[in-house]
């Protein structure tokens, strides 16, 4: 009995070894243990969207905007669609009501009905933002059932459509196919926007997000 007890203390020791290590990687490599937290605690404010055709079917990601199922998304996600699929995370499924749209923003509002109060995120509309401000992303890429990626702000951008100028942000995160609508948080774990596009393939040039001031122009007449 002595000898099998100490195998299990070793073992222990062993294990505990191996996380201290892993753990410590993390930190020590990336400095975001802090941002690995804010994501795992709004993954319950993440809903994955899926745009339904008869022979069309777009995948993307949504967030949680109002306990009552308002829900931000990328207009191209769901455009031409009939139908407007939604998982939560706890994998249960809703189809969404389109509420609005802002197109040259890449951007639109839905709804679903769930029966029970969804667990919003808090929309922030900073005046400003500061280069080198970490932020985090939580899409729903083909790879992954709810993509956790960390970077940047790198600066601002803007994009003129309809003769109107729309401010973005620039961030060095790396999309994947599918992380399209995912919500940029900072720190507090507040959504400061919402990641559109990749500028390119190459994954050195930096993502696109509309920030929340815009997100707060399409959902504050539905908000009150």
């Amino acid at each position: 009995m002595k000898i099998f007890h100490t195998r299990i203390l070793q073992n222990l020791t062993v294990e505990l070894c191996v996380l201290s290590v892993f753990f410590l990687i993390i930190h020590s490599a990336h400095g975001q243990d802090s941002l690995i937290s804010v994501a795992l605690n709004a993954k319950k404010s993440i809903v994955r969207v899926q745009g339904q055709a008869p022979n069309y079917e777009s995948q993307g990601a949504g967030a949680i905007l109002s306990a009552e199922g308002f829900i931000i998304t990328n207009f191209h996600i769901i455009k031409n669609c009939d139908q407007i699929l939604i998982t939560l995370n706890n994998d249960k499924k809703y189809y969404a009501k389109l509420v609005d749209i802002q197109p040259q923003s890449d951007l639109a509002l839905i709804k679903i009905d769930a029966g029970q109060p969804l667990t919003p995120l808090h929309l922030s509309t900073p005046k400003s933002f500061n280069a080198s401000d970490d932020v985090v992303n939580i899409g729903y890429s083909d790879l992954l059932n709810g993509t956790i990626s960390s970077g940047h702000i790198i600066g601002t951008a803007t994009s003129i459509s309809d003769n109107k100028e729309i401010a973005m942000l620039e961030i060095s995160i790396e999309l994947h196919q599918g992380d399209s609508g995912g919500p940029l948080l900072d720190r507090n774990g507040n959504l400061i926007g919402i990641v559109i596009a990749q500028i390119s393939s190459d994954p050195t040039r930096p993502t696109l997000a509309i920030a929340a001031n815009k997100i707060k122009k399409i959902y504050g007449e539905y908000s009150k």
